[in-house]
């Protein structure tokens, strides 16, 4: 927070006083009361959750008794902690993260198909930025994007995933993605606050989404006996590393786009491919490099990505039945009194910047 803005202007010149640079880190804090036993109770062995509570305990003691001082035993401590803790986490989170998406994908076109077309148009208009229908058609396709991502990263891992299933992944995240970004792009909500924000992290991950798949995309091609598979292999890959790069400036960009937020680290699978695919774009070029002097057209248009029919669907979602005593008249009287308070608040909150400006 802070990082970006404080390096020294002069770059690339020697100065005899080194300017002072500023880092925000995060601070240690000691952690609440938590009844592990309970909320751990089937999901892990007795002997782990035991042990588990009881380390616990011993940090927050330590922590409270000596203000935080007694370093080399918090860090010992913590240390067992943690280790204990990701001996939990498997592989079936991962996927329990994907179901997750994919009901959180449903909720919303519930949301768009079932609640807002019930709306009157002076109610639709009060609405806030982002509950407007692009909005929330965008963060439904994004949610399924991310759960195809998820995949990609368990079939990295898997030993029994094949090539052809990894550039599948990948290229259907990539459609998602750009559905995302297509659905956004037109709103005129995108043009200030967290929808313009939204926008450059969808592009973003569909930069990332299209190195990932022209990376596997050569990797098939490259299996191919003749010369011109090589050549357009090795096109896929160096197009592969383009993007790859160019999703490191998208990054940046969505970084500071107000609110402004710190880089996340790389982690799942852009994080093995963040090292693979330039090491394989350098190393394939410099082996088919007489191939690629004798095929100049060949290098002059990318190849196209496989077509694939997306596999993942929003989870259907139905609310339960209304209650005799219900009134919808009465809720829509009810919605729009909420509506009408909402915007005189954020009218308030307007003035009141514009007087502190």
């Amino acid at each position: 927070m802070g990082c970006a803005t404080s390096v020294y202007a002069s770059v690339g010149k020697k100065k005899r006083i080194v300017q002072e640079s500023v880092v925000f880190v995060l601070q240690l804090r000691v952690p609440v009361q938590s009844d592990l036993q309970r909320q751990l109770k089937g999901v892990a062995p007795k002997t782990t959750v035991e042990r588990l509570a009881c380390l616990r305990n011993q940090i927050q003691l330590v922590a409270e008794d000596t203000g935080g001082s007694a370093i080399s035993e918090l860090r010992t401590a913590l240390e067992e902690y943690l280790s204990l803790l990701t001996g939990i986490v498997k592989k079936n989170c991962r996927r329990d993260a994907v179901d997750l998406l994919l009901k959180a994908s449903g909720y919303l076109e519930f949301c768009i198909r079932e609640i807002l077309t019930r709306f009157p148009p002076d109610i639709k208009s009060k609405l806030p930025d982002d509950m407007q229908e692009s909005v929330l058609q965008t963060l439904s396709i994004q949610a399924l994007g991310q759960g195809t991502e998820i995949q990609l990263g368990l079939a990295v891992d898997s030993q029994k995933a094949t090539l052809s299933v990894k550039r599948r992944l990948a290229c259907e995240q990539v459609i998602y993605f750009s559905q995302a970004y297509q659905c956004l792009s037109g709103c005129e909500v995108v043009s200030h606050g967290c929808a313009k924000k939204l926008l450059r992290f969808i592009y973003w991950k569909f930069l990332e989404a299209k190195a990932a798949a022209y990376y596997y995309h050569g990797l098939v091609t490259d299996k191919g006996n003749e010369p011109a598979c090589h050549v357009s292999a090795v096109c896929c890959f160096l197009a592969a590393a383009e993007l790859l790069a160019e999703s490191k400036k998208a990054c940046f960009s969505f970084c500071l786009a107000p609110p402004v937020t710190r880089a996340p680290p790389m982690w799942g699978v852009m994080k093995h491919l963040s090292q693979k695919i330039p090491e394989v774009a350098f190393r394939k070029s410099q082996t088919y490099g007489y191939l690629l002097e004798e095929e100049e057209k060949a290098m002059q248009c990318l190849p196209e990505l496989p077509d694939f029919q997306l596999s993942l669907r929003p989870e259907e979602f139905e609310l339960p039945e209304i209650e005799a005593g219900s009134s919808e008249g009465n809720q829509t009287h009810l919605l729009s009194e909420h509506l009408e308070d909402y915007s005189d608040n954020h009218d308030d909150d307007e003035d009141n910047d514009e007087l502190d400006h």
